[in-house]
């Protein structure tokens, strides 16, 4: 190829490429968006369409690439957490407790916030309610003195509050006066009709179960059953069965090792009341030892001295002795107060009797005491 046609071959190249590079630098132009045609068309779309605000609210499917402003005024920024806490339900504030007061409020157990019954009984001719248990030793003034800080302080129940009690002679009212220990035991010292103040300076032990009570109530005496009033008969009938209930326990323990039968107990008790179409219930236990060996019987027995088998719900204690009895629930089908023991515990208990299923179940306890 001459010189002449090499020449005009290369500018034709070179006309071709920037042909072609202007033709698609002018397709590219011709799809760039207008912008201000853009805007304003979307501003008219806009302005004709109607109102969708209030059904669109919560939809959150919008495109990504919306431009509307983020709302900050329901957002909770971190900084702003101490704002938001100034309006949470107000916290229970006492005064700073004094040193000895602070240690031993380390030893206070006290019943749960939310319970609305306790045990109630009487003590050196008081009635007391039991609030928990304490574990620090309180021989001292200055340390009672502490002892009553700590409990003003941090005790679910205040002076002040008013309590129903339900016992054997019907239902009164109690306010809490004061606090104090008993063997162990942070006690509320309640405040008494002259009736029930009466009952608890007597010798027989008084107990009774106390529920909170929003406001005063009228006493309540139950004439629905006189717990003396059993037959000659009947009184004479239950001798007898306990005396075969104890017969039967003696043979359980025909094949008993001798270290435990030389420390073998009985203990009999009975409890007269109105339990549905029953008058009586009878407990018989044997135990020995530290309860390693433990039998208890009780039935319940109706006015023509039949003895139908009972069930006694605690499993905490063993054995049971009748303290008096009581209608816990109002259903007319009075309950019984027991001393319970075990291993090394004791207390007291209340238990509320299920007539169809014929057995005892726990109702409240408190005046527990362990040994070690």
């Amino acid at each position: 190829m001459s010189l002449s046609s090499r020449v005009r071959a290369g500018r034709y190249g070179v006309v071709t490429f920037v042909a072609l590079w202007l033709a698609v630098a002018g397709a590219a132009c011709s799809h760039a968006p207008d912008k201000s045609a853009h805007d304003t068309t979307r501003v008219a779309a806009e302005s004709s369409a109607p109102d969708k605000s209030a059904d669109t609210a919560s939809d959150t499917t919008d495109d990504s690439d919306s431009t509307e402003a983020l709302d900050t005024s329901k957002v909770t920024h971190i900084d702003a957490s101490a704002a938001a806490n100034a309006h949470a339900p107000a916290v229970e504030k006492f005064s700073r407790l004094s040193a000895l007061a602070d240690s031993i409020a380390a030893t206070l157990v006290f019943e749960l916030k939310t319970q609305r019954t306790f045990l109630a009984a009487s003590r050196a001719k008081r009635v007391l309610m039991d609030l928990g248990r304490v574990d620090a030793p309180l021989k001292t003034p200055a340390r009672l003195k502490a002892y009553e800080e700590a409990v003003k302080a941090l005790s679910p129940v205040r002076i002040g509050d008013r309590f129903r009690l339900h016992g054997a002679w019907g239902q009164d009212d109690a306010v809490v006066e004061s606090y104090d220990q008993w063997n162990g035991r942070i006690v509320a010292v309640l405040a008494v009709p002259p009736n029930v103040d009466s009952l608890a300076r007597a010798k027989a032990p008084l107990t009774a179960l106390a529920v909170r009570a929003d406001s005063a109530m009228p006493a309540v005496v139950d004439t629905t059953c006189k717990s003396d009033s059993v037959s000659t008969e009947l009184a004479a009938r239950l001798v007898v069965l306990r005396d075969s209930l104890l017969t039967v326990l003696q043979n359980d323990t025909v094949k008993m090792a001798p270290r435990l039968m030389k420390l073998l107990h009985a203990q009999k008790s009975q409890a007269i009341g109105c339990f549905g179409k029953w008058r009586a219930m009878l407990f018989v236990a044997q135990w020995a030892g530290d309860y390693e060996y433990y039998h208890q019987l009780a039935v319940l027995v109706d006015t023509a001295g039949k003895a139908t088998p009972m069930r006694v719900n605690d499993l905490r204690f063993k054995v049971h002795e009748v303290l008096g009895v009581l209608d816990v629930d109002g259903d007319s089908v009075e309950d019984v107060a027991l001393r319970g023991r075990g291993p090394r515990i004791g207390g007291t208990v209340r238990l509320r009797l299920n007539p169809e299923k014929k057995r005892l179940e726990y109702v409240a306890g408190g005046f527990a005491w362990e040994s070690f």
